[in-house]
């Protein structure tokens, strides 16, 4: 994986450590998974998940997440937040679904992008500095 533009040190990445691991964590395995799927697919594909970490805003940053995935269908990208919606076979439809839950609690904002399939995904979140 490779993570550009990110500061570590820096105030952009002050949010609360342990919950956005976990959000990383679930959308990096997500992103994993969708790659899998279009390998099924298509057979060879090297597999491309970027992550981006920038401010935004004052008191906001912005985090992106781009892989070169299955995509989605449009109709499915207004579903994939829900709990118990999954585009996968064996996806129970809780990991996006805590994603956002967590980044609704905290204020912040969550979409997906996406051309349709074999085309990837990013989703984009928008979180508040400080997470107290």
């Amino acid at each position: 994986y490779e993570i550009r533009n990110c500061d570590w040190s820096s105030d952009v990445c002050s949010s609360d450590l342990n919950p956005l691991m976990q959000v990383l964590n679930n959308l990096i395995k997500n992103a994993k998974e969708a790659i899998e799927q279009r390998r099924e697919l298509e057979g060879s594909l090297t597999g491309r998940v970027e992550l981006e970490l920038s401010s935004y805003g004052e008191r906001q940053f912005k985090l992106t997440l781009t892989d070169n995935g299955i995509g989605l269908l449009p109709d499915q990208k207004n579903s994939i937040f829900q709990r118990g919606v999954s585009t996968k076979e064996a996806g129970s439809g809780f990991g996006l679904h805590s994603v956002a839950t967590f980044v609704s609690s905290i204020e912040g904002s969550i979409a997906v992008e996406s051309d349709g399939v074999n085309q990837g995904a990013t989703l984009i979140l928008i979180l508040p500095v400080k997470v107290n």
